[in-house]
Parts: structure tokens; sequence; C-alpha cells
């Protein structure tokens, strides 16, 4: 299913060939929904008609915007190669 949004203490997944929306509650999702972006499509597994969870990836690409300057200057990180 297509995650599309969050809002307050619940998360709507989409499925794409029915239109057909799910509101999981948060608690299902965990820390993981921290990371849901829309349009990420995730498999969602029920069971008798009702929700058991959403599969997350074990894997997440994520890419640094903006980080601290280094503790020590550059020049005390060299180090000499044993020879």
């Amino acid at each position: 299913m297509e995650f599309l949004f969050g809002e307050g203490d619940t998360c709507t997944f989409m499925r794409p060939d029915t239109f057909e929306q799910v509101e999981v509650p948060n608690p299902v999702l965990g820390l993981a929904a921290r990371f849901l972006q829309p349009g990420m499509e995730l498999p969602v597994e029920f069971f008798d008609g009702h929700l058991i969870t959403v599969v997350f990836s074990d894997v997440a690409e994520a890419r640094v915007v903006d980080t601290a300057p280094p503790a020590l200057p550059l020049s005390s990180l060299a180090f000499t190669v044993a020879g």
C-alpha cells in the first residue's frame, strides 16, 4: 500500500489499484513512523479483514543535510602507515 499522510495518532495508506484508504494507528507502526515519506509503498498485512502490521524494510536510505563541524582539527586526524 502507498503511504499518503500522517495526521494525529494515525497514518493513512491507500491501495493504488482500488483507491481504498486504511488508517493505521501509530502504535502499530512504532518508531518507524518517523521515517515514512508520502508516496512510499509498503506491504500492509491483514488477517480476516483486520490490520496486523506494516512491514518496513531492514535498510533505510538517508542523506545527511547538515552536521556539526569536526571536534578536532583535520590535521590531528592524520595518521602514518607503519612500514
